[in-house]
């Protein structure tokens, strides 16, 4: 198991538990998969890291303890009310120097971030399911040569094994089927929390 610090461990556990206790709380990552951010981002060395999906922080919290110090992670959010939960999540415990968020509808985010030239090693996307295919083609331009997009939820609750109307659960399906094709990537998909996909970039 990746070895991290009482203190980092403590913000870790204190994120879970602000998340116990509010509404949508369950929209967090798991703590395995938390293990396994931070263990992909000691394997590929990330230093520029895009977290797509804030809500309050603990992704992006998983990146800030796993990198360098000189790491600099973007973590993008559409809501107020997480964002300022998770900024003082960061806070409490000295990482928000190390993570800059967005608060602004992500596609927005990433075309401000192509048009800016940005490069970027890893990019984990879990924000909304519907645009999931928008966030990856975007994610694509943004990565490097070898780098790994992570892709949550695409199991969707094993909706995706089912007929279903859900438009989420459609977007996933069809996503899904999309990266099984998509010759610009290497995927592997790991029955971690609600499926978790790697992608890395040819």
């Amino acid at each position: 198991m990746l070895s991290i610090s009482l203190k980092e461990e403590e913000a870790l556990k204190a994120i879970r538990k602000v998340n116990s206790e509010i509404p949508f709380g369950g929209m967090q990552i798991s703590k395995d998969q938390g293990q396994f951010l931070k263990t992909i981002v000691k394997l590929i060395n990330a230093e520029n890291i895009l977290d797509i999906g804030t809500f309050t922080g603990y992704s992006a919290l998983c990146f800030a303890i796993a990198s360098s110090v000189n790491a600099k992670i973007i973590s993008c959010e559409l809501y107020e009310r997480w964002g300022k939960i998770a900024f003082d999540n960061w806070k409490k415990f000295d990482y928000e120097k190390k993570i800059e968020l967005k608060i602004a509808p992500a596609k927005e985010t990433l075309q401000n971030l192509i048009s800016q030239d940005k490069e970027f090693d890893l990019i984990f996307i879990d924000a909304d399911k519907i645009n999931y295919e928008t966030y990856y083609e975007l994610s694509l331009k943004l990565l490097r040569q070898n780098g790994v997009i992570l892709i949550d939820n695409v199991f969707f609750y094993s909706e995706v094994l089912k007929e279903t109307d859900t438009p989420a659960a459609i977007a996933i399906k069809k996503f899904n089927k999309k990266l099984f094709e998509d010759k610009r990537v290497f995927i592997s998909t790991l029955p971690i929390g609600d499926g978790l996909t790697i992608a890395v970039k040819h």
